[in-house]
């Protein structure tokens, strides 16, 4: 589980590392659970995609705006782990409605490396803000960018579909996770698939 990607806590996405490498060693399925983290530095968040890919992928586009005026459109991207450490797969990543900002830019990621998102739609929700000192006490965090996807769509409101919908009252977490109960279902599915 990786509840944040802010750099004020490390430790959130360093025990989900280490996870992960032993998985990548042991060539053993993994599920990332994501469904409360709401973003933080998407360099993190590149880090652990990092695993699940043997080349640079372009996983979203943006367009930053200053001085009035709207920049060219930018596309990132996200490298291999540097220590050529691969994932195989099978790999899940369970998402929510709080998954926001750079959760979502995780998301893409994701997806452009093979895993499958397993739970309910984001909201779509992407600024990249910036704070704007206004002299009087005050700082204003102002969104300076809009994401969009690489085909080419404002993401903004719309989020990011799973490929596996479930859709949960949260009454039914007092017995059950039936976000939880499906990703090994899923894992099975896609170890069939695979040559």
């Amino acid at each position: 589980m990786i509840a944040t990607w802010d750099d004020r806590d490390p430790q959130a996405f360093e025990g989900a590392i280490q996870a992960i490498e032993e998985a990548t060693k042991a060539k053993a399925p993994v599920i990332i659970v994501v469904r409360a983290n709401m973003g933080g530095n998407e360099m993190n968040a590149r880090r652990v995609a990092s695993y699940f890919v043997k080349e640079r992928k372009e996983y979203a586009k943006h367009v930053t705006r200053g001085n009035g005026v709207d920049s060219e459109t930018g596309t990132r991207t996200f490298d291999p782990h540097p220590d050529k450490q691969f994932h195989p797969g099978p790999c899940v990543v369970l998402i929510g409605g709080a998954n926001i900002s750079s959760c979502e830019s995780f998301l893409d990621m994701m997806r452009v490396a093979g895993a499958t998102l397993i739970g309910e739609p984001t909201p779509g929700a992407s600024g990249n803000p910036k704070p704007f000192d206004l002299g009087n006490g005050v700082v204003l965090f102002v969104p300076s960018w809009r994401n969009i996807t690489l085909d080419g769509a404002e993401t903004k409101g719309v989020g990011t579909k799973p490929d596996v919908e479930v859709i949960v009252d949260f009454s039914c977490f007092q017995t059950e996770d039936p976000v939880l109960a499906k990703a090994p279902v899923v894992i099975k599915i896609q170890k069939r698939k695979s040559p």
